[in-house]
């Protein structure tokens, strides 16, 4: 019975995507009769899933095969398909039709999961709503209604955040529909942020996102006054409504201050959420941080198009490659302290070392960027160029061995022997750039200039190092 029903429903949902495929293409104001004809069939789907759990209740996970307990929330969630057909065909510049029928199906499908106590319901009101109002934004943002969607999408974020607590005495047990709610707004930003500043382009962005932090700021303060300490799951809610509110904060200065706020966005939110861990030590937080952090360091140093952020900055030093390189870097500093023993071990792996490696990495490569920057012409994009002119070679030379030299110091002090040889190794790189690469193109005045300098270093170098190697043997003895 359950496979003839899923089939007879999946062959309706084929007929109607045929049907909409021979519809002439838009634009239209709304969406037409054919949005009212799936908001028809939405509620047949529905209804066919409220029959399914009535039918079946407490039957459906022991039924082969495994899906088919989970047949009644597919079921409910396949019009959303339709809805994306619709807006990719008749392209609506009022996404009101479309978006009304979404908010039908939510309240259809929370319905669901109130009455037979399912979290998965939620999950498909949540992501199907998602990729509606995605698709209309990447279809119609340049020519829709962006005041209406605006209203709509703020209304999503709030409503999905909301309905949990009002839903609390049926829903209070189940982790789905919470999590949701903490990622309601958080997921809505970016169409919330892009719709604000196309109707109302303003010089406050960061007001935007200290706006979007007091509703989980509330949802957080209501879950420590209503649920009991002995609850179930009590330290996950709490854990995601801390992180959402987090990320708004973290939000604010990189959205006011640069035109690179995802990134640096990642950054604090990492350094925040490895923060939140030491007053809600939930596992998840932890990884999560260290994580976005990673992430950050991928998108800063693992991606080509790092050099086309932005042209070379009209400032030397204080400029985009400060600002996002060092606020990464700080951040990977900051993990390094959080996590320090016995907080260390996160799946199985040493964080400290692992930050404190991509924080020095990020560090050198913000060094290096700074040069590069200072020495591309006005007007070009950032190159990385290692040989024509004297001046930025030996910046490079020069910058390589002070760094190595901090380095040295940062290993010696923190007894990292990791970072001394990396030292070390980074001193010996620096040398064999001057020696074989550098003298080639220098004049003689500039010839004992530059290793004079780097001579300098190397000697300092090797003295603290010889000092570190007579204090550790005095340790020990």
């Amino acid at each position: 019975m359950l496979l003839a029903l899923g089939a007879a429903l999946l062959l309706t949902l084929l007929v109607l995507a045929v049907a909409i495929s021979q519809l002439p293409s838009g634009p239209v104001v709304g969406g037409g009769l054919e949005v009212l004809l799936v908001a028809g069939f939405s509620i047949f789907f529905c209804a066919a899933a409220v029959w399914l759990v009535r039918r079946f209740a407490g039957q459906l996970a022991d039924v082969p095969p495994v899906w088919a307990s989970y047949l009644p929330d597919a079921t409910a969630a396949l019009p959303f398909l339709l809805l994306v057909m619709l807006v990719y065909k008749l392209h609506p510049t009022d996404p009101s039709m479309i978006f009304g029928v979404v908010l039908l199906l939510s309240v259809l499908l929370y319905g669901i999961a109130a009455v037979a106590r399912r979290g998965t319901p939620v999950l498909a009101a949540f992501a199907g709503t998602l990729l509606v109002e995605y698709c209309w934004w990447g279809e119609r943002s340049y020519l829709g209604d962006k005041a209406t969607a605006l209203a709509w999408f703020a209304a999503f974020g709030l409503g999905f955040l909301a309905v949990p607590f009002f839903l609390r005495r049926r829903l209070l047990d189940k982790q789905v529909p919470w999590a949701v709610a903490a990622l309601s707004l958080p997921l809505h930003f970016f169409l919330i942020h892009r719709a604000v500043m196309s109707v109302w382009p303003n010089d406050v962005p960061g007001a935007l996102a200290a706006i979007g932090a007091l509703p989980p700021l509330l949802g957080l303060i209501v879950l420590l006054r209503e649920i009991p300490a002995a609850a179930p799951f009590r330290l996950n809610r709490l854990a995601w409504f801390g992180a959402a509110t987090l990320f708004f904060i973290t939000l604010i200065f990189p959205l006011q201050f640069s035109h690179h706020w995802i990134t640096i966005g990642w950054a604090l939110e990492g350094a925040a959420l490895l923060w939140l861990f030491h007053r809600i030590p939930h596992p998840g937080l932890r990884v999560t941080g260290v994580a976005l952090l990673a992430a950050v360091f991928a998108r800063l140093i693992l991606n080509p198009e790092v050099l086309h952020y932005a042209l070379r900055s009209p400032t030397p030093v204080f400029n985009w490659i400060l600002l996002s390189y060092g606020s990464a870097a700080l951040c990977c500093f900051a993990g390094v302290r959080l996590l320090a023993p016995p907080r260390n071990q996160v799946l199985g792996v040493n964080a400290p070392a692992l930050l404190g490696t991509l924080g020095t990495i990020l560090a050198f490569a913000l060094v290096n960027f700074e040069i590069a920057d200072y020495f591309t012409p006005a007007g070009s994009w950032i190159r990385l160029e290692f040989s024509g002119n004297f001046a930025r070679d030996m910046s490079y030379t020069i910058a390589w061995a002070l760094f190595a030299l901090a380095l040295l110091l940062a290993g010696i002090r923190q007894h990292l022997r990791a970072a001394r040889y990396a030292a070390i190794a980074l001193l010996c790189v620096a040398f064999v750039k001057l020696i074989f690469f550098d003298f080639a193109n220098l004049d003689q005045i500039y010839r004992i200039a530059a290793f004079f300098v780097v001579a300098v270093v190397a000697l300092a170098a090797s003295f603290l190092f010889q000092r570190f190697l007579r204090s550790n043997s005095a340790s020990k003895s």
